[in-house]
């Protein structure tokens, strides 16, 4: 990560030709156990435009895969479709107290 990050982050400031930081200083992993934490991060990523006042809803973005999961619509990159359990509480993956 810290490669990709150092690398990306000078070719994006070579080409606004700006200097300064990119990137936040550390990475923060998380790892989705469980049917909830999956659907939080999903619309964490398709809030993210929204909050940065690039359009009005998640779904008009034309880089999001929000429009394909309110409506189906097509997008440019089709996701890989999986099923998430309903419950929040489900894990997504077998665990060995089950």
């Amino acid at each position: 990560m810290k490669e990709w990050k150092g690398n990306s982050g000078f070719e994006i400031a070579k080409r606004r030709r700006a200097a300064g930081a990119i990137w936040q200083p550390r990475y923060f992993d998380f790892i989705l156990r469980r049917a909830g934490d999956f659907r939080k991060k999903l619309q964490y990523i398709h809030d993210n435009p929204v909050a940065a006042g690039l359009v009005a809803a998640a779904e008009n973005w034309p880089w999001s895969s929000a429009a394909f999961y309110v409506d189906k619509s097509p997008v440019p990159i089709r996701p890989d479709l999986f099923d998430v359990p309903l419950d929040p509480n489900e894990p997504l993956w077998p665990v060995p107290w089950r």
